[in-house]
């Protein structure tokens, strides 16, 4: 009696829709085999070594073959531009704000650090402290009646706060807007004081 083959599973693949949805356009252009090799390098951390392996797993075994290959790969320019274009976006989507740096100096400037303990006196584990506070933690050490922790100088997070506000000159500044003023001739009974 002739074996009976059991049917072949087809295999479903994405639409080209849905595939267009799930690569980013910095890799348009490439090769699958390319753009699984660019998605690993810059996943990985730049390792073009292993970048390489995972993504020819099934045809390259050996480490210095893959190690040559990956070598030649970064050298092809298609390759190189989409990792740079990834590297920009990532580096765009990483920017902070000057908004977003001056919420954190005020909330540095905020920091109160009886937040960091408890009814009794007792600090509380690191998990519970606050994440303003958190953030203002500078470093802990170990001290003769517990441990020392050091915040950000609030002093230093309120001076940031109001000079970015405009509400407190920087001293070189308004010496310069005053020596500015005096050779134009603009110079008043304010740049004096």
């Amino acid at each position: 009696m002739p074996r009976q083959r059991r049917p072949r599973r087809q295999r479903q693949r994405p639409r080209k829709a849905e595939l267009a949805l799930e690569r980013p356009t910095e890799l348009e252009g490439l090769t699958g085999t390319q753009q699984r090799f660019v998605i690993e390098y810059d996943n990985n951390g730049g390792n073009g070594t292993r970048a390489y392996l995972v993504s020819h797993a099934t045809t390259c075994k050996s480490e210095a073959t893959a190690a040559t290959n990956a070598w030649r790969m970064l050298r092809n320019a298609k390759v190189r531009s989409a990792l740079a274009k990834l590297e920009e976006a990532r580096h765009r989507r990483l920017q902070m704000t000057g908004d977003e740096a001056l919420m954190l100096e005020a909330l540095a400037a905020r920091a109160d650090i009886r937040e960091l303990y408890d009814e009794q006196g007792r600090l509380l584990p690191i998990k519970h402290w606050p994440d303003s506070i958190a953030r203002c933690v500078v470093s802990i050490r170990p001290g003769p009646f517990g441990d020392i922790i050091v915040l950000e100088s609030k002093h230093a997070a309120r001076r940031t706060v109001l000079e970015a506000t405009g509400k407190l000159k920087n001293p070189v500044e308004r010496g310069m807007l005053s020596l500015a003023r005096l050779l134009t001739g603009d110079y008043t009974e304010e740049d004096a004081q």
